[in-house]
């Protein structure tokens, strides 16, 4: 206590410039933070919440002494707190304005493979960042006139003074990172009490929540929410769920032990749907388009937009939903890095004789463990320089790979690719030469060339589609390719203007059918054989490969007979919306009936199946 007397409150002068450095200066911080963020993403935001602005005051407060340990003067700490609150308001301003979704703490992730930030943004990365810059040249002001006063009223800290308030800041932002059961119920509770957690509109406005409670809180809040859920359902019993997967028979109908070719088709999207308002001078899906006359067509609904192919994978590949987890979650990422006996579909064609192998066209989370653990012997990354075609190797490519795969051993083969050529972004010089051109559109040049340069890549995986078909029929082996894309293109400028918004197709006077069209995809299944099977009009990812599965001529789990068994309740479904057997379409918070007790009942399973810990 007499260290604290002497050394805080010896004399008026000390007083008055302590609260200066970690109360003045920090809530000036702040609010520059919440004013700053709301007007680089253009907000109608106007109230500034009180226990919002508090909460984040806490936060750069601990913040602020935690870095006292190193720098031992308020004005340097000062400075750095500001640097992280600046970056950290710029990064999220460009992933809401490209992705439109607000920046995560799991987003780190991708730092590992930092070399993809310059190939997402393509070359108008300079140009975004300069105009950012520009655009922030205020807040850059407002910020270094707080530095400024930081430094006018600094305190100089004595390295074992300095010690000890750091260590006080450490057990508090130790709390608030490593939440336990109850804190995480108290910050719900205290400090986030204005979000009704079970809205539609909590899944859909992270950026607006951003606004709400700020860059700081805001992650604070995403970060709580993203961890997995490990307390049990309500009403959860698992005897009684083991006993209805115990009665779940598989399909009836067999296609016995076909090779399985998986062709993830980044961003593939029938682009004719949006003829009304640009078309091509050729057919840019012809093939596709031909092959439904042969092959079985199936809607599908996806858990993401314009970005997160891994959230798709992991819905195809274990039969798991993305609707059970908070955003920001990658099951991929935490369920999946170790080697504990969790449920997948490749380790099921796996043990039952299949060579299992996957091709990835980049990998942002050095996923080679991962892959493994879900079941892949072989695992690869498609990285010739040779083949570049655009910002990534070419479909082409990938289709000779894939040819090349199946001549190794032409029989019980899974094989898997995700391509990347159509990756975004989406630039007029993206490609050196273009094989179509715009032929008639309602949209601006600038929004022409973003769309030309999309629909360049989905000819080619046009094309690699058809190459890939023509081989399988040039040989015995019963084969079947499942084609699809993981979710539709984020099409912006560099303004972060978006196409979607003059585009027809997504603009109807029905919220709801704007909603699902934003995330209806489509796969096509086709065979070098008869394949004396039914597919559904809808399915979600989860379900798309448990429903072939179940059509093979092997020995299955009794969580995917059960999965099987559902799809005639609740199909298709994400967090948003929810497509019943009937073709009906719904927003899935507002589910009724029989399909909302599926909802539940699945939820349920992917707790026992994924989560519980055994």
């Amino acid at each position: 206590m007499s260290f604290l007397k002497e050394y805080f409150f010896s004399d008026k002068k000390r007083i008055f410039d302590l609260l200066y450095s970690f109360v003045l200066i920090p809530l000036l911080v702040v609010i520059v933070m919440f004013i700053a963020n709301s007007w680089l993403i253009d907000s109608n935001l106007k109230i500034l919440s009180v226990r919002s602005i508090f909460f984040s005051f806490f936060i750069v407060l601990l913040l602020n002494l935690l870095l006292l340990i190193f720098t031992k003067k308020t004005w340097i700490s000062t400075l750095i707190v500001v640097i992280i609150i600046y970056l950290l308001i710029m990064i999220n301003n460009i992933k809401i304005k490209y992705m439109n979704e607000a920046l995560y703490i799991s987003d780190f992730n991708f730092l590992q493979n930092y070399s993809n930030i310059a190939t997402f943004t393509g070359t108008g990365l300079l140009k975004v960042i300069f105009n950012l810059f520009v655009q922030s040249i205020p807040i850059l002001l407002s910020f270094f006139v707080l530095v400024f006063i930081s430094w006018k009223f600094n305190i100089n800290f004595a390295r074992r003074k300095s010690f000890f308030i750091s260590l006080s800041s450490i057990l508090l932002l130790f709390c608030l990172l490593f939440p336990f059961s109850f804190s995480k119920k108290i910050y719900f509770k205290y400090v986030y009490t204005d979000i009704n957690r079970d809205s539609l509109e909590e899944y859909i406005s992270y950026p607006n929540l951003y606004e709400y409670y700020g860059i700081v809180g805001g992650m604070h809040y995403q970060y709580l929410n993203s961890m997995i859920n490990y307390d049990e359902p309500v009403n959860y019993d698992r005897s009684k769920l083991q006993e209805l997967e115990d009665k779940s028979m598989k399909a009836d109908k067999s296609i016995g032990t076909p090779n399985i070719i998986v062709i993830l088709s980044e961003s593939f999207f029938d682009i004719k749907k949006i003829e009304d308002d640009i078309s091509f001078d050729k057919d840019v899906t012809k093939n596709y388009i031909q092959f439904k006359n042969t092959g079985n067509l199936i809607n599908l609904i996806t858990p993401s937009f314009g970005s997160m192919t891994s959230n798709v994978s992991y819905e195809l590949l274990t039969g798991g939903n993305m609707t059970y987890y908070h955003l920001g979650y990658i099951p991929f990422l935490e369920l999946y890095k170790d080697n504990r006996k969790r449920n997948s579909l490749v380790k099921e064609l796996k043990n039952n004789g299949y060579t299992t192998s996957i091709m990835l066209g980049e990998d942002s989370y050095n996923s080679e463990n991962i892959m493994k653990n879900i079941g892949f012997t072989n695992f690869s990354i498609v990285d010739d320089k040779k083949h570049i075609k655009g910002f990534y190797v070419s479909d082409d490519y990938v289709g000779d790979l894939i040819i090349k795969d199946l001549e190794k051993n032409r029989s019980k083969n899974f094989i898997m690719v995700e391509t990347m050529e159509a990756h975004l972004r989406y630039t007029k010089n993206k490609f050196d030469k273009y094989d179509i051109n715009v032929s008639k559109s309602t949209l601006s040049e600038d929004y022409q060339d973003i769309v030309l340069s999309y629909a360049q890549g989905i000819y080619d995986a046009d094309k690699m589609l058809k190459k890939v078909y023509d081989y399988i029929n040039s040989i015995d082996e019963e084969t079947i390719i499942l084609f699809f894309g993981d979710h539709l293109p984020s099409l912006q400028d560099d303004g972060f203007n978006d196409v979607y918004d003059n585009l027809k197709y997504f603009n109807t006077n029905d919220n709801l059918v704007n909603t699902y069209r934003k995330y209806n995809t489509e796969a096509l299944v086709l065979s070098n054989y008869n394949l004396d099977i039914d597919f559904p009009e809808y399915l979600g990812y989860d379900l798309l490969l448990t429903y072939l599965v179940n059509h093979l001529d092997i020995d299955l789990s009794s969580y995917y007979r059960w999965l099987y068994s559902t799809r005639d309740v609740l199909p298709a479904y994400n967090r948003y919306v929810s497509v019943n057997s009937n073709g009906k379409i719904s927003y899935t918070n507002k589910l009724l009936g029989k399909e909302k007790k599926m909802f539940e009942l699945r939820n349920k399973m992917i707790y026992k199946e994924f989560v519980e810990k055994h």
